[in-house]
């Protein structure tokens, strides 16, 4: 994650003899890696992604920094990720701004979808093993449990993750996660083709007090069952679309991504839009330490209302800084 102005100011900075070609979108110059006068090096400015046919060797601007300046590259992708989320003007340009409303499932795929229930499984089908197993369904008729299997079609044999208006679902559905039920069957994840999933949140409380913003919608789905308000934003990667729809809950918002490299990126770049978007505050809480996810606490039972209200800090520029570099220096152990 790094920005074009950033690669564009260290690139015209250190390697001032090279061109700027495509309309400005990459830069091309000798190989900093071999005695090439030909020119066979390239470029894209807007990611840092970058080829030498020079040496046949290929990477992202972490690894370029890292090998024409000999420093560790964990030391150089922390450093990176750290100026790029204090830089506030830090905007994906390529990431879609226009709002789209959803659209609702089709009929056809509907009908391919049956709701799993308890008690017409005598013979527990791999479905509702997966969920017991997960706790992710429960006995007790006061708690919703609406998930499906699909029958059919190009979700066939998959978990459906229905996502309804309201999380009522005597409304209309408009998007859902086929997920994988075998470790063989790929993806692990199969999203709705009829909506962008950078566009979608778990449903939640839009009118609750607090909001934990989970990766996966399972992660979510575990605290709800816990009695927490709780979303997710179906990656790490926090899109510029959810943002705007997380601006308007009116709580506090906690961010519950996963304690690992991933979920600290992700952490940066949701504070970074948080900025932009002038949200004033953002808290922080991820997984207990011991399980690598929400949903791996909800199965140990962790007493969740209890973490959350203990772990709960508020999100500065030193927290960040302080988990880059816990995360970097974890790698070289």
């Amino acid at each position: 994650m790094v920005t074009p102005e950033l690669v564009k100011s260290y690139m015209y900075q250190n390697f001032p003899d090279g061109n700027t070609v495509s309309d400005g979108k990459e830069y091309n110059m000798d190989s900093p890696f071999t005695s090439d006068d030909r020119k066979k090096f390239w470029m894209n400015l807007h990611n840092g992604k970058w080829q030498c046919f020079s040496s046949h060797d290929s990477g992202n601007f972490a690894k370029f920094i890292s090998m024409t300046t000999h420093q560790n590259y964990r030391e150089v992708e922390a450093a990176l990720l750290f100026k790029t989320f204090l830089d506030s003007n830090e905007i994906d340009s390529v990431e879609s701004k226009t709002e789209q409303l959803p659209t609702l499932v089709p009929k056809d795929i509907l009908d391919t979808f049956e709701e799993i229930k308890l008690a017409s499984n005598s013979q527990l089908s791999p479905e509702v093993c997966f969920l017991l197993k997960r706790y992710l369904i429960s006995e007790d008729e006061a708690i919703q449990n609406t998930f499906y299997y699909c029958k059919d079609g190009l979700y066939k044999d998959r978990l459906i993750i229905p996502y309804f208006y309201d999380n009522n679902p005597k409304h209309a559905m408009y998007f859902f996660q086929g997920r994988s039920l075998h470790p063989r069957h790929h993806p692990k994840y199969l999203n709705f083709k009829g909506a962008k999933s950078s566009h979608m949140l778990y449903p939640y409380d839009e009118f609750g007090d607090i909001l934990y913003v989970t990766e996966g919608a399972l992660d979510a789905r575990s605290l709800q069952l816990r009695g927490l308000n709780a979303t997710a934003t179906i990656s790490c990667n926090v899109s510029n679309i959810q943002m705007n729809e997380l601006k308007e809950f009116s709580g506090k918002i906690v961010i519950s991504y996963d304690n690992d490299e991933a979920g600290v990126k992700g952490l940066a770049r949701f504070n970074n839009l948080r900025k932009q978007k002038m949200i004033p505050n953002l808290f922080y809480c991820p997984p207990p330490e011991k399980q690598k996810d929400w949903n791996e606490a909800h199965m140990a039972d962790v007493d969740l209302k209890d973490w959350v209200s203990k772990n709960t800090v508020k999100v500065d520029d030193l927290l960040i800084y302080s988990k880059i570099h816990s995360w970097a220096d974890s790698s070289f152990t």
